[in-house]
């Protein structure tokens, strides 16, 4: 068990944060169970960031005209569907 310094209003943040996960779970929550799930969301938004910058990426010899004619075509399709 390691003890950590934070501030009130840090606390106070914490405290709300394990108020809402209690609710979901219908259990109590500890301090650990609320740093892990900052955590574990942390981690997944880095992961995200990742994968939108490898689909934002260009495309290796696609062409411009292609590609747009494309998204319009699609985008047509969708207005479609309403």
């Amino acid at each position: 068990m390691v003890t950590i310094s934070l501030r009130e209003e840090t606390r106070k943040k914490i405290l709300s944060i394990a108020g809402e996960l209690q609710k979901e779970k219908g259990d109590r929550v500890d301090f650990d169970e609320v740093i892990n799930y900052l955590a574990d969301a942390y981690t997944k938004r880095e992961r995200n960031i990742e994968l939108f910058e490898l689909f934002c990426r260009p495309v290796q010899k696609a062409r411009f005209k292609d590609l747009y004619a494309l998204l319009i075509k699609e985008r047509r399709i969708d207005e479609q569907r309403g």
